[in-house]
């Protein structure tokens, strides 16, 4: 009793302070939207010649300060602890997030990180703000995706958090379940804390989020907690993401019929199962065994005796089969797909998720049909036997249908897909920096240098096979058998371990 009373009074402090602190700050705010933007939040800073992240926060809308999650073992840039959580600010309406945490024995305690989601291209743009140490230095606000953001987010950039129904390191993080004893004490060290907290005093509480009320919003008894609502944005942005890219490939014209069918909840049944897919699937699901396992390790709470989330249709989402075709079809890269913490894993669990739906939404202006077809599968499993059908049809009747036969290429020709190894190590500066583009220096970084597993030619030759998991070059990018060949010999070829009618130019010539 002792414990909730002094928790409650913490609380009260709190409700007290932040009245008052509302009364004088909701005026500031510069933007009318309720729902911040980055622009509007480079603004407040400009204009207000702002020095400090708790300058900031109050002049932020209260509504977006009452959406946010705890997250009090971070591998982010910002670091966190139990009593000092990060805290991560959200909006739904317009696609911004930003975050700060509390110490400053921590690292990253004079930035700010923001994610942006622009609904219109699809793209995540990240962006680090940082706050001087004096007084009379300036904030510095990072272009999108610098270095530092794509370290962790990759390019193009995603977003990481971990898949329903599990999120280590994040109050509340199993869904539906009482807070463990551990984070209901880390929990009451932050009450205490908070009321007086330069920074965590701006938080709002919502009226179903009290962490005083026996935790009851992690429960899930008063509607949706923060956590399952951040969960379902990452997972909606992220899947829209995706299926533009799917939607913008050259050969997405070819594979729509076949892409709809192995999404469609109706047409599950009914696939059939290649000796390829087997193959495809089995590997998915032995880097998603260990995704699982993996992720349990690094929760707090136990495990043994929860039950997912009641009262919700809760379901993988099933992209094996998806996947297969927009690798082995689109020749598109699916290994940064996920949000999950582990690269290289295939987990798309989320909640009342229906990918379909989403697919031919996005699909809309470039294939309308898919709407009436997926319709149609809903009402009538013949539907699916239909789309299979349509997919026979249009690879049959593609002049340039893969596989059909091709020269032996030209080893002094350089493979088109060199260009994109030229802008990720040379242009980009994604990766580390490789003389791709200049043979000469090449073959001098092949006869110097030394990796894992040999020399710089071992290393690529080993990145570009499909046994190379999460390491595969290049990253957004699926080579089909014959062009691994290809850009494999002219690798060998220009390191000096092929040869071929003449000698190949030494110069600093670009794809």
């Amino acid at each position: 009793m002792g414990a909730k009373r002094a928790l409650s009074l913490a609380w009260l402090s709190f409700v007290v302070l932040s009245l008052g602190a509302e009364c004088g700050c909701q005026a500031n705010f510069l933007a009318a939207s309720a729902h911040p933007r980055f622009a509007e939040v480079q603004t407040i800073i400009e204009r207000r010649h702002l020095h400090s992240v708790a300058e900031l926060l109050p002049l932020l809308p209260a509504d977006y300060r009452a959406h946010y999650v705890l997250v009090f073992d971070s591998r982010s840039l910002q670091r966190a602890t139990f009593e000092a959580p990060r805290v991560i600010l959200f909006s739904e309406e317009s696609a911004f997030v930003m975050s700060f945490n509390g110490s400053s024995d921590e690292l990253g305690f004079e930035s700010v990180e923001t994610m942006e989601f622009d609904g219109n291209s699809k793209e995540f743009r990240f962006r680090e703000i940082r706050f001087p140490d004096r007084p009379t230095d300036g904030v510095e606000i990072s272009a999108i995706n610098p270095s530092r953001c794509r370290a962790c987010h990759g390019a193009p950039a995603r977003p990481v958090w971990d898949t329903f129904p599990l999120w280590p390191g994040v109050y509340g993080e199993r869904a539906g379940a009482p807070l463990s004893d551990r984070e209901r004490r880390g929990l009451e060290a932050f009450a205490r804390v908070r009321g007086s907290h330069p920074r965590y005093r701006y938080l709002v509480d919502r009226r179903d989020r009290r962490i005083d009320r026996d935790s009851r919003q992690y429960e899930g008894r008063h509607g949706d907690s923060n956590e399952r609502r951040f969960d379902s944005l990452m997972s909606q942005w992220n899947l829209e993401a995706v299926l533009d890219d799917v939607i913008r490939a050259p050969l997405f014209s070819r594979y729509k019929y076949g892409l709809l069918e192995a999404l469609a909840p109706a047409c599950q049944e009914r696939l059939e199962v290649s000796p390829a897919y087997a193959r495809f699937a089995i590997a998915a699901n032995r880097a998603n065994d260990v995704q699982a396992s993996t992720k349990r390790l690094r929760a707090i709470a136990p495990l043994d005796d929860w039950q997912w989330p009641l009262g919700r249709t809760t379901r993988a989402v099933p992209l094996n089969r998806f996947r297969f075709l927009v690798e082995e079809g689109l020749r598109l890269s699916t290994d940064q797909w996920s949000t999950a913490l582990e690269q290289g894993t295939y987990d798309f669990a989320a909640p009342e998720t229906d990918v379909a739906a989403l697919f031919v939404d996005a699909a809309a202006g470039t294939a309308p049909d898919l709407s009436r077809l997926y319709q149609r599968t809903q009402l009538h499993e013949e539907a699916c036997d239909a789309l299979r059908r349509r997919h026979g049809s249009q690879l049959g009747s593609d002049d340039d249908a893969a596989g059909s036969a091709q020269n032996a290429p030209d080893l002094r020709q350089k493979p088109a897909v060199l260009a994109t190894c030229v802008e990720c190590h040379e242009a980009e500066d994604v990766g580390p920096g490789l003389p791709f583009g200049n043979a000469a220096a090449f073959r001098r970084a092949v006869e110097t240098s030394r990796y894992p597993r040999g020399s710089l030619l071992d290393e690529i030759l080993f990145r570009l096979q499909p046994a190379a998991g999460s390491k595969r070059m290049p990253l957004t990018t699926v080579l089909s058998d014959e062009e691994r060949t290809t850009i494999a010999d002219y690798f060998r070829f220009t390191a000096g371990e092929m040869s071929d009618k003449a000698p190949l130019e030494q110069d600093d010539a670009r794809p």
